[in-house]
C-alpha cells in the first residue's frame, strides 16, 4: 500500500473516529421512589441530554435548588448510578412545606420595617412562603445596606417544623459598624472638578454609606459633555474608613467652524467682516464652564453675533451664573442688542432653578 492510501485511510478512521464521539452523549433521568414525587419532578422538567457529565451533574443539584425553593427542604440526592450513557439519578423529596414563621424581637422588625408583625405583643413573628424566601433575604439585606450596613449578616437559626406545611426559625440581624464615606478619589481624570461631585451627584463625604446608590448617582456623569465613567464606582473598605474610587475619562468636546473674509464698506471705507464662525468651548479650565460664541454676516448686510458664557458651581458652591449677549444689525438702519445675566441652583442632575434679569434695546 502507498503511502499516500495509508494517510487517507489514516484521516478517514480519524474522521470516524470523531463522528462517533460526537455522536456519544450522557442522558440523564432523575426519579424518586415516590410516583407522586417523580410526577412532580417531572413537571417541574430538566434537561436530559448532555455533552459532559460536568453539566450533567450541575443540572442535578440546579433540580435540587429549584425543589429547595418550593419548599421540599428535607431534598436529598440518594443515588447517582451510570449504566452505559444513561446517568440515573434517585432523589427523595419528604415533606412539602408551605410557608415559615420568623421569630424576633419586635425592636429588630421595627428596624427592618416589617409590616403585617403577627402575635406582636407577645412572641412576635412575620410569615414568608417559602417559594419568596430567598428574594425576602435578598431584600433585606440590600436594605441593611442602603442604611449604611454593608457587612450586614441575616441568617435564620433553629429552623423546625410547627405543623404539617409550616416550619419556624429564629431571625438574626448582625449589623455591625454603620459606615460613613469618608472620600470620594477621582482616577483616570485627576482634574475633574470637584463641585460636580458634591453640587451636581449630590454625593458628599461624611454621610452615610449605601454603594447602590452611589452607583446610580455616579450614572449621571455620562450625562455631561466633557467627560464619561469608564467602570462603575468602586469602594475601599478599611478598618475605620470608607473610600469611594470614580473611574473617569475627560471627553473633547471642543468645536470651531468657520469661514470669514475681510473686506471695506464702499460708503464709508471701514472694515467689513464677511462669513460665519461658530466656537464652543467647553470645559477649556477644568470647572465646568462652557462659552458658545456664534457670528454670521452675509452680502445682504444681515449681521448677527451670539455669545453665552455658562459659569457652574462659583466658589464651590451649588450657584452659577450664564451671561448671554445677541446684536442683531441690518445694514446701517437697524441694530438691536439683547443681554441676559441669570444665577441658577443646581436641584439635581436634570433640575434647576432660574433667576435672572434680560433686556433689549435699539443701538443707534
Amino acid at each position: 500500500m502507498s503511502k499516500q492510501l495509508k494517510l487517507i485511510f489514516a484521516l478517514l478512521h480519524l474522521c470516524l473516529a470523531y463522528n462517533i464521539g460526537a455522536a456519544q452523549q450522557l442522558q440523564l433521568k432523575i426519579s424518586s421512589s415516590d410516583p407522586v414525587e417523580t410526577t412532580l419532578i417531572n413537571t417541574i422538567g430538566y434537561s436530559n441530554t448532555f455533552e459532559d457529565y460536568k453539566t450533567l451533574e450541575a443540572e442535578i443539584y440546579t433540580l435540587k435548588k429549584q425543589l429547595l425553593q418550593q419548599g421540599f427542604i428535607e431534598t436529598q440526592i440518594l443515588q447517582i448510578s451510570k449504566q452505559g450513557d444513561l446517568v440515573v439519578a434517585q432523589l427523595s423529596l419528604g415533606q412539602r412545606y408551605e410557608s415559615i414563621h420568623l421569630y424576633a424581637e419586635k425592636s429588630l422588625f421595627e428596624f427592618l420595617e416589617l409590616d403585617d408583625i403577627k402575635n406582636l405583643d407577645n412572641s412576635p413573628y412575620y410569615i414568608v412562603k417559602l417559594s419568596a424566601l430567598e428574594n425576602f433575604l435578598e431584600t433585606l439585606t440590600s436594605f441593611l445596606s442602603t442604611k449604611s450596613y454593608p457587612f450586614a449578616r441575616i441568617t435564620l437559626k433553629n429552623i423546625s417544623p410547627i405543623e404539617a406545611s409550616t416550619l419556624s426559625a429564629d431571625l438574626s440581624v448582625i449589623t455591625k459598624k454603620a459606615r460613613q464615606l469618608h472620600s470620594i478619589k477621582i482616577k483616570g481624570y485627576e482634574k475633574f472638578p470637584k463641585a460636580f461631585i458634591k453640587h451636581y451627584l449630590g454625593i458628599k463625604p461624611n454621610t452615610p454609606f449605601d454603594l447602590n446608590t452611589i452607583r446610580s448617582k455616579t450614572e449621571a456623569l455620562n450625562q455631561l459633555n466633557f467627560s464619561k465613567q469608564l467602570r462603575p464606582a468602586e469602594v475601599l473598605f478599611t478598618p475605620d474608613s470608607t473610600h469611594i474610587y470614580l473611574y473617569l475619562e475627560q471627553t473633547k468636546s471642543n468645536r470651531f467652524d468657520g469661514f470669514l473674509g475681510f473686506g471695506s464698506d464702499e460708503a464709508t471705507g471701514a472694515l467689513d467682516l464677511n462669513g460665519y464662525l461658530n466656537l464652543n468651548l467647553v470645559n477649556t479650565l477644568n470647572f465646568g464652564e462652557s462659552f458658545r460664541l456664534n457670528y454670521r454676516s452675509d452680502e445682504n448686510e444681515l449681521k448677527t453675533f451670539r455669545a453665552q458664557l455658562t459659569l457652574p458651581y462659583l466658589f464651590k458652591s451649588p450657584i452659577g451664573s450664564e451671561l448671554e449677549l445677541n446684536i442683531f444689525k441690518k445694514d446701517s438702519t437697524f441694530t438691536t442688542a439683547e443681554q441676559a445675566a441669570n444665577l441658577f441652583y443646581q436641584i439635581n442632575p436634570k433640575q434647576k432653578l432660574f433667576l435672572g434679569l434680560r433686556a433689549s434695546n435699539p443701538i443707534s
